[in-house]
């Protein structure tokens, strides 16, 4: 199996190098737990967790629970956000669902 390059280099003109740039992995955690699941890794290694807020927690058990259209790719979006945009966008939600709920009875009244 390739890997990716840790490194790469910025070349000036005339193919000089003028500095070089190291990157780590964000994945280490994650790497090792699925290289220890498939035997490409003989050193047991914990299965990684995301640290959730309860609000978090609870919208993606409402997605699996209910499962409407996109619920996968919502979940996946939810998850892939940082967390100070999660909470804010939770927030912002919550916020908003006494006027969802209005416009629900609303609109039973009328049939």
């Amino acid at each position: 199996m390739d890997a990716l390059p840790t490194e790469f280099a910025l070349h000036g003109g005339r193919g000089r190098t003028t500095h070089q740039v190291r990157y780590a992995s964000l994945t280490d955690p994650l790497d090792a737990y699925y290289f220890y699941l498939h035997g490409e890794r003989n050193e047991e290694a914990p299965k990684p967790k995301q640290a959730l807020d309860l609000p978090s927690v609870e919208m993606l058990e409402f997605l699996d629970e209910h499962r409407p259209p996109a619920f996968v790719a919502a979940a996946c979006d939810l998850l892939d956000i940082s967390d100070e945009s999660r909470k804010k966008f939770l927030s912002d939600l919550a916020a908003k669902r006494p006027v969802a709920v209005e416009r629900i009875v609303r609109s039973a009244e009328l049939t």
